[in-house]
């Protein structure tokens, strides 16, 4: 199952746009300063990450680029303006921890008139109030609410963000993100292997809206019991389309890490192909 599917099946998905080619959708590519602030801890809290934020962005303009995508780079700011937002057929939320109170209902509304949200682990968990970074699930006292405002598009209740020592996302059948783009490889099945450690998130689908592309599989005590799990949701939510990846899909992009890349697949292709 290849992202380069997702984005666009996610985009075309909305508005019923089959026969549009990569240069038609534009994709904007968050470039989020206040996500490097809190992962570089400033100012300082003590659930900072220390992630390579910046890396990635990197990594998903790179590879919107390459995908043939019109691509663009949205800041934090564009997040609070309907008209930049209007202004994009898909967004791409790589390793955004951070994002404002505005800009999360902005974002939300964007979805529900019909915009294709893609957001990959964490995005986002704080938002910074009178220089203080503010954890959501605290602020908002319900896990459900996790993510901020963007919980009520996403419809995943939150459970669980732990560090297994190994895991693997197996796709799952059934949705035509997955089913067609496992034709278009030749291949009936295809399961990311993440052989280090590394986080991912945990939820429950929350209503008949989500669908779960992606399940955990194989993950490494003591946290064996999130196996079968969604490890990745699509969702309808208003007009418009969300993909959630609940792991560190960019991580398996051969422009940031090629170890993980070339790790192999069965039919002859390697995560990089698949991702």
């Amino acid at each position: 199952w290849a992202v380069a599917g997702f984005v666009l099946l996610t985009v075309l998905m909305v508005d019923g746009r089959a026969s549009a080619a990569p240069a038609d959708i534009t994709v904007g590519v968050l470039s989020s300063q206040s996500s490097k602030n809190f992962s570089a801890g400033i100012p300082a809290h003590p659930y900072a990450q220390g992630t390579d934020v910046a890396g990635r962005e990197v990594a998903a303009m790179q590879w919107a680029t390459t995908n043939g995508y019109n691509v663009v780079s949205l800041s934090d700011a564009d997040l609070e303006n309907p008209t930049a937002l209007a202004a994009v057929d898909v967004v791409i939320l790589p390793y955004t921890w951070a994002m404002t109170p505005a800009a999360s209902l902005t974002v939300r509304n964007w979805i529900q008139q019909g915009g294709a949200l893609i957001p990959i682990l964490a995005s986002p968990r704080v938002f910074l109030d009178q220089g203080v970074w503010k954890l959501w699930v605290l602020e908002l006292n319900y896990e459900a609410w996790e993510w901020g405002p963007l919980s009520e598009a996403y419809q995943m209740m939150f459970v669980n963000d732990p560090s297994p020592s190994s895991w693997q996302a197996t796709l799952k059948p059934g949705h035509p993100i997955v089913t067609d783009r496992l034709a278009d490889l030749g291949l009936t099945t295809a399961t990311l292997t993440r052989p280090a450690g590394s986080g991912v998130e945990v939820g429950y689908k929350y209503n008949t809206n989500v669908t779960s592309i992606l399940d955990y599989a194989a993950v490494a005590s003591p946290f064996s019991g999130y196996n079968g799990y969604s490890a990745a949701q699509a969702t309808h939510y208003g007009s418009g389309r969300i993909v959630y990846f609940d792991i560190p899909v960019l991580d398996f992009l051969p422009y940031y890490n090629p170890v993980l890349a070339a790790q192999p697949v069965g039919g002859g292709h390697d995560h990089g192909e698949l991702v």
